[in-house]
């Protein structure tokens, strides 16, 4: 039986909270049970977002319904991609929190998936999900990881989605934190926590942000290593840098210097802490020792670069065994870079700058030149 596609559209902003009981949209007719519902946010998607419902729809079951969230795209999305999707339609793009946020409102299912419209799932994700869900009853929340084939052929994408990969392979079975690239979390447990921010952290680590509170609420957040699924997104050196300072290192800081958000295994190890100071300390030395010829600042930099390589070795040889030599010296220096992000996020967090919204929640484009 083929689910036909239905559209919703909400005119109104939607606040935080939703109570459980009163999230199902009784306007559309669903014609078969469903227990779990894919919520897919998209804002200017371009094709990116038909090879990822491609993907949903090989991998789900009869169980399971596809939800897009139309965020205020500027371009139309491919009727073609919709089929047996429903589609909710934002009139601005008021940003990922609120996205989210509205197709679960419009979701059956108890328990919501959240899949980025960069992201192709594999054919056993879904299932393996719903296994999850079915025989871990006292699991919450639970995500995964960026597999080790990025879509884009590009250094930088290859560059980040191994860090994703090495990053959430290698660290502990439990995290402080939500990731919604690949993952989910029971609707009723959602709600009670108030849903992702609308306002302040509504484009830029919403889901961290939410993953606070739920770590607060005493809830825990499982790592499933084997649920994994493959990053399109095609990444340059400046979108890296403009994402991992002030769409990640920066609020990460935030939170935690407002109590937050605990510190993290993921992103403040004892090797991450060990390659920030030993990075600080090759590029404070470096130019100093070579313009001058200092003896004292060369032998500096040459310790804080090993300092920096010894506490990166681990990832080091990932990076080798998977794509040769080459490739990792290619990567030390945006590895470098990616480190120096998140030092300097610490800094401009510390001395109390905040950068300005470009794009406030909750209003038009129009609204906010």
């Amino acid at each position: 039986m083929r689910r036909t596609m239905a559209t919703l559209s909400t005119g109104k902003p939607m606040g935080n909270a939703c109570p459980a009981d009163k999230c199902d949209n009784a306007a559309v007719n669903m014609q078969r049970p469903v227990d779990i519902s894919i919520v897919v946010p998209a804002h200017n998607p371009g094709p990116l977002l038909a090879r990822c419902l491609a993907a949903l729809r090989a991998s789900m079951s009869e169980n399971m319904e596809i939800i897009v969230v139309d965020d205020g795209s500027d371009e139309s999305i491919d009727a073609g991609s919709l089929e047996n999707v429903r589609l909710v339609r934002l009139p601005f793009n008021r940003g990922r929190g609120a996205a989210r946020n509205a197709g679960v409102r419009a979701a059956q299912g108890k328990l919501i998936v959240f899949i980025d419209a960069d992201v192709e799932v594999r054919t056993a994700t879904l299932r393996m999900i719903g296994e999850l869900y079915r025989a871990r009853p006292a699991w919450v929340a639970f995500f995964g990881s960026y597999d080790d084939a990025p879509g884009d052929p590009g250094l930088v994408s290859q560059y980040r989605n191994l860090l994703h990969h090495f990053t959430h392979q290698t660290g502990p079975a439990v995290a402080p934190h939500f990731w919604t690239g690949l993952g989910a979390i029971r609707r009723d447990v959602f709600w009670a926590v108030g849903g992702f921010d609308e306002t302040r952290w509504c484009r830029n680590m919403e889901e961290v942000e939410f993953g606070a509170r739920l770590s607060s609420a005493g809830h825990v957040v499982h790592v499933v290593s084997e649920l994994q699924a493959k990053h399109l997104k095609c990444d340059t050196l400046a979108s890296m840098i403009r994402t991992d300072l002030l769409h990640r290192a920066l609020p990460w800081a935030i939170l935690m210097l407002e109590g937050r958000a605990g510190t993290n295994a993921f992103v403040v190890s004892r090797h991450q802490r060990a390659s920030a100071l030993g990075i600080l300390l090759a590029a404070a030395s470096l130019p100093f020792g070579l313009f001058s010829s200092n003896a004292v600042a060369i032998c500096s930099a040459v310790i804080g670069f090993a300092v920096f390589g010894v506490a990166n070795r681990r990832f080091a040889v990932f990076l080798q065994k998977k794509r040769g030599t080459d490739f990792l010296l290619a990567c030390i220096p945006l590895h470098a870079v990616h480190t120096l992000c998140a030092v300097a996020g610490l800094v401009i967090a510390l001395i109390g700058l905040r950068p300005r919204e470009s794009r406030p929640c909750g209003r038009s484009l129009s609204s906010s030149k």
